[in-house]
């Protein structure tokens, strides 16, 4: 899935955004899933993991109109891989 910056800052630091937003991130995520900072290396386009060749791109989109799919935010801007798990 694709999450904002505001998402991925949550993800990552486990801390809210400085800024005050009017959305809260993560939101869209139900409770029980588990979410994780980018993807499964197979859908990486360059076919190759980050972590074993160093650092690709793959994982961030620069701009993007489409929706977070973390909380649901239409406004546009970049774009992070993140990986849901749920039973």
């Amino acid at each position: 899935m694709w999450i904002c910056q505001d998402c991925l800052i949550l993800l990552a630091n486990d801390e809210m955004p400085t800024e005050p937003t009017d959305r809260v991130p993560l939101s869209a995520i139900d409770a029980g899933d588990e979410l994780t900072p980018g993807m499964d290396w197979r859908k990486h386009e360059c076919g190759r993991p980050s972590w074993n060749e160093g650092e690709c791109e793959c994982e961030t989109t620069d701009f993007s109109w489409t929706p977070c799919e973390g909380c649901g935010s239409p406004l546009g801007g970049d774009r992070y891989a993140a990986t849901l798990w749920w039973d």
